[in-house]
């Protein structure tokens, strides 16, 4: 039954029923808390980054091993300005040390955080581990360019025509053409 009620409600989402489908996925958290993650999704995708980090808190009450649900967690902090991102952040990569999704997520909000340095080393571990991942090569660009070191942060980007299209991609053009116009 709980199966079934999670698929109707992710079948509202997909049909664009944001309310509904979250409501719905709320109803059946608050019954059966392993719905939980499914619930986050939503509001991940929602873009609903407190609301999000909230029901991940509650996730990692339940399963502190989780480290999907911490890299998420890391992830929505960063998108709700929650100063609690770099702890998390740091966190995961003691939970997840070899994990590429895991580094990227820690590099990323680290850079983002205003520790573009320490971003930086950790996604250059991510890269030599996935050379191809496009996020990766972004995520690095970004760092780099924050650090000032525009020539290896532009070659990373130029490298992207390569790897194909990812959710950032907009973001990693218009970085690409604002270093471009600065060298």
């Amino acid at each position: 039954m709980t199966e079934l009620a999670v698929a109707l409600a992710q079948a509202r989402l997909a049909a664009g029923e944001h309310e509904a489908g979250i409501a719905e996925l709320k109803q059946l958290a608050d019954v059966h808390p392993a719905v939980l993650q499914v619930l986050a999704d939503a509001l991940i995708a929602a873009g609903r980054w407190p609301e999000a980090a909230a029901t991940l808190e509650r996730v990692l009450a339940r399963e502190s091993g989780n480290t999907a649900a911490l890299n998420n967690l890391a992830w929505a902090y960063q998108q709700a300005g929650d100063a609690r991102a770099k702890d998390t952040a740091r966190r995961l990569l003691e939970a997840a040390p070899n994990d590429v999704a895991s580094m990227d997520t820690a590099g990323w909000v680290l850079i983002e955080a205003g520790e573009p340095r320490e971003g930086v080393r950790i996604l250059r571990n991510a890269l030599t581990r996935a050379p191809k991942q496009a996020v990766i090569l972004y995520h690095l660009a970004a760092g780099l360019a924050k650090l000032g070191e525009h020539r290896e942060a532009l070659t990373l980007l130029e490298s992207l025509g390569a790897a194909g299209s990812f959710p950032e991609q907009a973001a990693a053009e218009a970085l690409r053409e604002r270093l471009r116009a600065a060298l």
